[in-house]
């Protein structure tokens, strides 16, 4: 699937990591919480006051392309690493450890991998190549090119990063980083006020 890159004019708000939890209350008022995974990024898009012909060619480029389909899109800013300029192929490193602790399996946070070479930060979106989730980096990463490094990410793993054929490695992407998203809503809003300006705006969910 082709990437969408989102028009410079329109403002990435509201990025939000959902998460499927369930919250129950006993009678003596002890909470129980259980988290079933699931998680999902969603974010608003918002386009500042424009005029009605400046506004339709946003709107026939992009909003009106993605409504009602899944698309993937490149978030303004976050799609790139913010790191030192880190550059080279990184792998999944086919292992699991308790001391340090990492693993691949469904469910982990700590990821082993091994090449490149400069620094990923928190923040940091990253994909793996054999499942179209995206995640965020939750601490720094250092990459040194050579040893084990582990990258900590969130929300956990919804699937394995192991080899499927046990000898091509996973790897991840940093830079250009698209998340397949739909459009929430199924109606379309477009405000216009009593100057002739029009502003508009659309909820979008990630879909795997």
């Amino acid at each position: 699937m082709a990437h969408t890159d989102i028009p410079d004019n329109v403002a990435v708000l509201e990025l939000r990591n959902n998460a499927n939890v369930t919250t129950n209350t006993s009678l003596n008022g002890q909470q129980y919480i259980a988290n079933f995974g699931n998680n999902y990024w969603s974010f608003k898009l918002k386009t500042p006051l424009m005029e009605v012909w400046e506004f339709y060619a946003v709107y026939k480029n992009f909003f009106q392309q993605t409504a009602g389909t899944v698309t993937d899109v490149r978030l303004p800013i976050l799609n790139d690493a913010v790191g030192t300029v880190a550059s080279g192929p990184v792998s999944v490193v086919n292992d699991s450890s308790t001391s340090p602790e990492y693993g691949i399996g469904v469910g982990e946070t700590k990821i082993p991998v091994s090449g490149g070479s400069g620094t990923l930060l928190i923040g940091d979106l990253i994909k793996f190549s054999n499942h179209s989730k995206v995640y965020m980096l939750s601490e720094d990463t250092n990459l040194d090119g050579s040893s084990v490094d582990v990258i900590n990410i969130t929300p956990p793993l919804v699937s394995s990063v192991a080899p499927a054929d046990g000898s091509t490695l996973v790897t991840i992407t940093y830079d250009n980083v698209g998340m397949q998203v739909i459009a929430e809503d199924n109606v379309q809003e477009i405000k216009c006020n009593i100057a002739g300006l029009v502003q508009y705006q659309q909820k979008f969910r990630e879909v795997i």
